[in-house]
């Protein structure tokens, strides 16, 4: 609607957040700035587009929201709106890369957060599928494909909203729903299914506060990490970029860095332990997409 509207997102001036949030802001500039300057020895190169001839990214930005600094903090670089395709073709030293994506994110890592663990499988790898199972809708000749993107959409709308009870689908969906009824049951099965979306909330529990900023945490962790094993990795929202030959241990520590934050998340604020590990994905050009199967260990 902003955009819609031709207003520009507002902007705090560094000299107010150095004095809004001192050594917390420091802490978060210097840790991008570690990450840049090992950045500049392994740059991610990126493919020519249309007339741009192919370039080099090592630098990013981190984005917070709602003057907080707990609040979104996603990575965002030269690379965050290239096409997934063309980002698929880029390289890192001249070795190709891969992309190694956190399953159903949002839902996952809100759910396990604040210890409410989701009803699934004992072990899957698409949350949506768990979910579409069980949407039967009378008359429907839905194929599985598009009743995941619907039951995907219809997440995406309840977390950007913090709105579990949202009673309708946003006008400018790309999805063609049915009728009302259709959406009311899309949404009722996601809520049984991922029961902790009952405490979104338009305040900070949604998608643009508390769930992307540990998204965002869980990244930064997982880049440094993987840089003290000088491993080259770039961020892409829930998704971490690495070199081909890299990629099982870039998995080992994604997964790992999950599981250690959200346990000790759980801990903090004494919910129920939440012991994951996380479904992911690996993808790599010209390739089907490869999907990890995870699951709850306890």
């Amino acid at each position: 609607a902003r955009k819609a509207l031709g207003i520009r997102t507002p902007k705090m001036k560094p000299k107010v957040m150095k004095e809004t949030f001192r050594r917390e802001y420091v802490a978060v500039k210097n840790g991008v700035k570690v990450l840049g300057k090992y950045w500049q020895n392994h740059p991610l190169a990126l493919p020519p587009i249309g007339i741009r001839p192919p370039f080099y990214a090592a630098s990013a930005t981190r984005t917070f929201h709602n003057g907080r600094l707990d609040s979104g903090g996603r990575y965002y670089g030269s690379w965050s709106s290239v096409a997934g395709n063309l980002r698929l073709q880029s390289t890192i030293d001249g070795v190709p890369v891969v992309e190694i994506d956190l399953n159903a994110s949002q839902p996952t890592l809100f759910s396990a957060l604040l210890g409410e663990p989701m009803e699934v499988s004992n072990t899957w790898s698409d949350l949506y599928e768990e979910i579409i199972r069980d949407v039967s809708i009378t008359g429907s000749k839905d194929k599985p494909t598009t009743k995941r993107k619907k039951i995907k959409q219809i997440t995406t709308e309840l977390i950007g909203t913090g709105n579990p009870a949202k009673s309708h689908p946003a006008p400018d969906s790309d999805v063609a729903w049915a009728s009302q009824d259709e959406w009311d049951m899309y949404r009722l099965a996601l809520l049984y299914h991922v029961p902790a979306l009952q405490q979104l909330n338009g305040e900070y529990h949604n998608g643009s506060g508390f769930i992307s900023y540990h998204e965002a945490e869980i990244m930064r962790l997982t880049l440094h990490e993987l840089m003290q094993l000088d491993i080259p990795a770039y961020p892409m929202h829930d998704c971490v970029i690495v070199k081909k030959p890299d990629q099982a241990q870039a998995i080992d520590t994604y997964r790992s860095v999950i599981r250690k934050y959200v346990l000790a998340f759980n801990r903090k604020h004494k919910t129920k332990e939440i012991d994951i590990t996380v479904p992911l994905s690996v993808e790599e050009y010209n390739l089907e997409k490869v999907r990890l199967s995870g699951g709850y260990n306890s």
